[in-house]
């Protein structure tokens, strides 16, 4: 991610803000992230977002996170698969829950 942002700044063309797909090709794209909404935090939104342009230009997007609650299950809404998987809370940061390794 920090990389894309790298490559945009440092472009003399403007980034074109068009929702529309380049080709008619579909991508499938998993995501994988210990924070997305609702949790407010700058990686948060900026996840949040990428996911929404993914969305936005007709891609299918996995969503790989942590679950917020013990209940939480794997769900779909369209073109978004969002798979919750077993999290720890950080001890001193207690609203982040990080995923354990597989």
């Amino acid at each position: 991610m920090h990389g894309c942002a790298i490559v945009a700044a440092m472009s003399s063309q403007p980034i074109p803000n068009n929702p529309e797909p380049a080709s008619d090709r579909r991508l499938r794209v998993t995501v994988v992230t210990e924070t997305y909404p609702p949790d407010v935090n700058g990686v948060a939104m900026t996840i949040g977002q990428l996911v929404h342009g993914l969305l936005e230009r007709g891609h299918r997007v996995q969503l790989i996170r942590p679950r917020q609650t013990s209940t939480e299950t794997p769900h779909s809404d369209g073109n978004l698969e969002v798979v919750p998987v077993f999290g720890v809370r950080l001890p001193f940061y207690r609203e982040v829950r990080i995923g354990l390794p597989v």
